[in-house]
């Protein structure tokens, strides 16, 4: 270990999460609430004490006052008995002058009579068992968030989850792998937070801030992540496709650009993605706050709107650009080892003195995808057909259920988005209710079927 690494160890061993603070100034305050009472206490036994040991000492003074009008046996017998109460009055009710130091308040505590049962069993009993239950707190508010995270699972706006998340973070607790698909977080604040598989598929992430988190192998897929931070984010094979990254405008008309410097993009998929005026590298005006290391090393930003993208400094070495719409070369030229990654051929051919890689695994997934999607439309043909109506016969029926397994597979394997929404899917749906409402139909003609062999059988009982 670094020397320079000892003061960052010992802020963490030393860091006290907000329930562990809220924990210790519940215990200061039972502390000064029992020293309160302790306090009071003694303060009262101590003037009673002051009160009998004055009534005592009377008796001395008025047995001096008449010390000529008695005998000597009498005084000697009177003068003794005050004595002894005065000195006894001495021994058992010594008092205490208000001094603040510490003798002063041993000597107020120490003998209490009305403290005697109580210090020793209930308020030491019940200190001690609220000590001991203030460190459980922190686990049932971890349960609890969870709880309350989990419950919230596919509804989009939900602000109490967004705190809950914020405040498991905050807490330290374990947030690797959070499921929070379809949620509006607009805002968040997990920098530095280690979401290492996490899942934000269609999510609402404007604004946020994930500054120095840990997203390896994160999901942002149709993510809405305009003007969040990323700033030297670990996002290693993170998976952006389709997500939306363009700057943030606010309601001044301000816009915000998404900050993704110094962040680990490596093997990153940005295919389809809306990057326009992100911030990847250097910029000039902002010099302090870096850009030159990021990496975008391997990354996939096919299809991806790269429109006023800052790429100064970024190494993009052996990134996929097939189908990108980029400005001009002079956006890729600011970028280090730009002749290394791979274009689309049109991009390729306009500057085939500088760019020579072409992305040729872009051209060969686009054939598949086309072979894909005239499959699909094939099928959606033969399902929107007017003899696809009739469900009559069971091999009309077994064709039916294989054509649609056929289709979810193929909606799957493909990338085009706009069979997701129109009459295909409409149909599908019919379909399976038909086939329901079929398969019900059969088990009421069963049960009465079976019902009415019963009937027959018992007839035939009774007329033997």
């Amino acid at each position: 270990m670094q020397i320079t690494e000892l003061p960052k160890l010992l802020k963490r061993k030393l860091y006290l999460s907000p329930s562990a603070r809220k924990s210790w100034l519940q215990i200061l305050k039972t502390a000064l609430i029992t020293a309160f009472i302790v306090g009071g206490i003694a303060y009262v036994e101590n003037e009673q004490k002051k009160n009998k040991s004055t009534t005592i000492n009377q008796p001395s003074i008025q047995a001096k006052i008449d010390k000529s009008n008695t005998n000597n046996y009498q005084k000697k017998i009177s003068t003794g008995t005050a004595q002894s109460e005065a000195g006894e009055g001495k021994n058992n009710d010594t008092t205490c002058e208000y001094k603040f130091n510490l003798s002063e308040i041993i000597c107020l505590t120490s003998d209490l009579k009305l403290l005697a049962q109580v210090e020793n069993t209930s308020i030491i009993f019940a200190a001690i068992l609220f000590i001991l239950g203030t460190f459980d707190r922190k686990k049932q508010l971890e349960r609890q968030a969870w709880q309350l995270i989990d419950g919230a699972q596919g509804s989009q706006t939900s602000g109490a989850r967004r705190q809950a998340i914020e405040e498991l973070y905050e807490e330290g607790s374990d947030i690797t792998g959070l499921d929070a698909d379809g949620a509006d977080l607009r805002g968040i604040n997990l920098s530095g937070a280690n979401l290492e598989r996490a899942s934000f598929k269609n999510a609402i992430l404007e604004e946020a801030n994930f500054a120095g988190a840990n997203l390896r192998d994160a999901d942002f897929t149709e993510a809405r992540l305009q003007g969040a931070n990323f700033n030297k984010a670990k996002l290693w094979n993170a998976n952006f496709t389709g997500a939306r990254l363009e700057a943030f405008i606010d309601n001044n008309e301000i816009k915000k650009p998404t900050d993704l410097r110094d962040a680990d993009l490596g093997l990153t998929t940005f295919n389809q993605a809306i990057l326009s005026e992100a911030i990847f590298g250097v910029v000039d005006s902002e010099l302090h706050i870096g850009g030159n290391e990021t990496n975008l090393n391997g990354a996939q930003l096919r299809d991806a709107n790269l429109k006023a993208v800052n790429l100064n400094k970024v190494c993009i070495a052996e990134a996929k650009f097939g189908g990108a719409k980029i400005d001009s070369i002079e956006t890729i030229r600011k970028a280090e080892k730009y002749r290394e990654a791979y274009y689309s051929k049109d991009f390729s051919d306009a500057h085939h003195d500088e760019i020579k890689k072409v992305d040729e695994d872009y051209y060969k997934d686009l054939e598949s995808q086309q072979v894909t999607t005239k499959k699909i439309v094939e099928i959606s043909q033969r399902l929107l057909s007017k003899e696809s109506l009739s469900l009559q016969d069971e091999d009309s029926l077994s064709d039916f259920v294989n054509l649609l397994n056929h289709l979810v597979i193929l909606f799957k394997e493909s990338n085009n988005q706009c069979f997701t929404e129109n009459e295909v899917l409409d149909k599908v749906i019919d379909i399976e209710q038909k086939i329901e409402e079929r398969n019900q139909i059969r088990e009421k003609l069963l049960r009465k079927k079976s019902e009415a062999k019963k009937l027959i059988e018992e007839g035939k009982k009774l007329i033997e």
